[in-house]
């Protein structure tokens, strides 16, 4: 999909790929999540004719956005900046009865978030409507499966890491580490 010269479309939304090989003095530079110390180019500079858009990108935000600031209150500024870090997908497509509303979706766990995406699809490709989260615990979701009901899903969680605390901000406390978690459907 373009990376690391791209991050979601080509729309030189809020990030530049910064050239790394440029460098001629590698050992003696700092990284910094917030500036490029080196070369760098917007998404649409870059030669990627082999490119495959996105079919959706998870609240990006245009130029101007204060990463080392953003809004609310938050300790970390990488676990509060607008992406998710997605790290799973499953398409929920249930051949018996299912979820109101949700049959033909993508389900979508987070590691930043600790909750289930849901995003509803239309016959193909073509995703509709908002994103809609639901099943938030304190915990950094790695991957999802749907139970042979399809009224059930199964979330692994990690053992360690960053997440989004309840109250606001980030926390490495995790409420359920290194555990397989039940979400059902109750009519």
């Amino acid at each position: 999909y373009g990376w690391p010269y791209s991050a979601g479309f080509i729309d030189d939304r809020a990030y530049e790929y910064c050239n790394w090989s440029t460098a001629t003095n590698c050992s003696s530079l700092t990284f910094s999540n917030y500036s490029c110390p080196v070369a760098s180019q917007p998404e649409s500079s870059g030669n990627l004719s082999n490119f495959a858009a996105p079919l959706q990108t998870f609240y990006t935000v245009d130029f101007g956005f204060d990463f080392q600031n953003p809004p609310g209150r938050c300790t970390s500024p990488f676990i509060c900046w607008p992406s998710i870090a997605p790290s799973s997908i499953e398409h929920y497509n249930p051949k018996t009865s299912s979820i109101p509303g949700w049959n033909n979706s993508l389900l979508m766990t987070s590691l930043k978030k600790g909750e289930i995406y849901r995003v509803k699809m239309d016959g193909s490709s073509t995703l509709l409507g908002d994103t809609s989260s639901s099943s938030y615990t304190q915990n950094r979701y790695r991957d999802i499966v749907v139970h042979p009901t399809e009224k059930k899903f199964f979330v692994v969680t990690d053992a360690s890491g960053q997440t989004t605390a309840s109250s606001g901000g980030s926390t490495t406390i995790l409420a359920n580490p290194a555990t397989i978690l039940e979400f059902s459907y109750i009519e």
